[in-house]
């Protein structure tokens, strides 16, 4: 796979890139001294008689030229300041450059991913199957609130839609939330990207049938193939609960999580946590 310079920005995670590309080049601000005059000038054209009979006691004939000059020097500092693209384009052309960056391909041993790896995989990227579940309830009551159907939806289950919905908000701000790839490589394996969405730069929406590219580093391999490793502790508490299973379970014809969850099994292969540094297409 060759390395394609023109690409759109998804997620750039600056936080890392710049903290990364600190490390890789120990300073990528230039600060110059450059000394600048900043110079005012003022003529003043009189007749010279006006001035010599004050200073020498007689009138002469001619003009004065008068010229006020206001010139001094100040130091300024040209600082490059990269914005955040910028500073991600010079990172990872260091990371290439150095062989610290290389493509996964999709036929790649998966065995030949080691911890604390730079990788750039070109993949399908799926949301986390429990954030789906959930927003896949709260979207059918939702649904059936404005049908009108009154047999199938009641005042208490409006409200616990709304405080669903409000919690899913508020987590999905506060949290990194998991998101998984299509199976890759040999044997069939998958990468966990975990995503803070304060650093989206548009919606993703529109990514879910097409592939996009994600560079990040891998910090760590699950051998372990339940996909419950990608809820995380706070959710999987929650989801667990005996009330939250049968409100679900009436919404969604007994359709429960684990049932929901088990297209991402992986068989033979690995989960593969990967911090993300950057999405693009």
């Amino acid at each position: 796979m060759t390395e394609n310079k023109a690409f759109i920005p998804l997620y750039l995670n600056n936080d890392v890139v710049n903290n990364l590309f600190s490390v890789v080049v120990q300073e990528f601000v230039e600060a110059k001294s450059t000394s600048v005059k900043d110079q005012t000038t003022i003529s003043y054209r009189v007749p010279i008689s006006e001035f010599s009979k004050e200073i020498f006691g007689k009138c002469i004939q001619g003009e004065l030229n008068i010229q006020i000059v206001n010139e001094f020097s100040k130091q300024k500092s040209s600082v490059a300041i990269s914005k955040d693209i910028e500073v991600f384009m010079e990172l990872r052309r260091i990371l290439f450059q150095n062989n610290l960056l290389r493509y996964v391909e999709s036929n790649e041993n998966v065995e030949s991913i080691h911890e604390n790896d730079f990788i750039l995989v070109k993949c399908n990227l799926f949301q986390n199957p429990m954030v789906n579940y959930i927003e896949n309830i709260i979207n059918k009551v939702e649904i059936l609130n404005v049908l009108g159907n009154i047999k199938a939806i009641n005042g208490s289950r409006i409200e616990i839609m709304n405080n669903l919905k409000d919690y899913m908000d508020t987590f999905k701000n506060n949290n990194c939330i998991r998101y998984v790839t299509n199976e890759m490589c040999n044997p069939k394996s998958r990468f966990i990207i975990p995503m803070d969405f304060k650093y989206n730069m548009t919606k993703f929406d529109y990514t879910d049938n097409c592939k996009i590219n994600i560079m990040g580093k891998v910090i760590g391999t699950i051998k372990d193939n339940n996909p419950m490793n990608l809820y995380g502790a706070n959710l999987l508490n929650f989801i667990k609960d005996s009330n939250f299973s049968e409100f679900a379970s009436n919404i969604t014809n007994n359709d429960s999580i684990e049932k929901f969850c088990s297209r991402y099994e992986v068989k033979n292969g690995s989960l593969v946590n990967v911090l993300p540094i950057a999405i693009f297409l």
